[in-house]
């Protein structure tokens, strides 16, 4: 299965590999990465339901998506967490959100 994910720790991919983001992979309902996320312990920092989501897309109707762009739980989080304490920079936002996760077996 990790034949077809991309390694983000070796090839540089746009915008998941810059620094000041939260690059997000997608996970499966099983607890598993799908096989089209984005992985590496350097440039991903956290992984969020994004198979089978259902988003909208056009001609007002719905559909059944997969990807990185799928984890909106991520953003969700943030924006929470920036809304309750206005104190908080961007920096200790990703920090908050990244020290409150727990690693995936390998």
């Amino acid at each position: 299965m990790k034949s077809a994910m991309t390694l983000t720790d070796i090839r540089f991919i746009l915008p998941a590999s810059y620094d000041n983001i939260i690059t997000t992979g997608n996970l499966l309902f099983n607890g598993h990465l799908d096989e089209s996320s984005n992985y590496g312990q350097i440039n991903v920092d956290l992984a969020a339901p994004g198979t089978y989501i259902l988003s909208t897309v056009p001609a007002d109707t719905y559909a059944y998506m997969t990807g990185t762009s799928m984890p909106a739980p991520v953003t969700g989080a943030a924006a929470l967490l920036y809304s309750g304490r206005p104190d908080l920079s961007l920096s200790d936002v990703r920090t908050a959100l990244l020290s409150s996760v727990h690693k995936l077996a390998p």
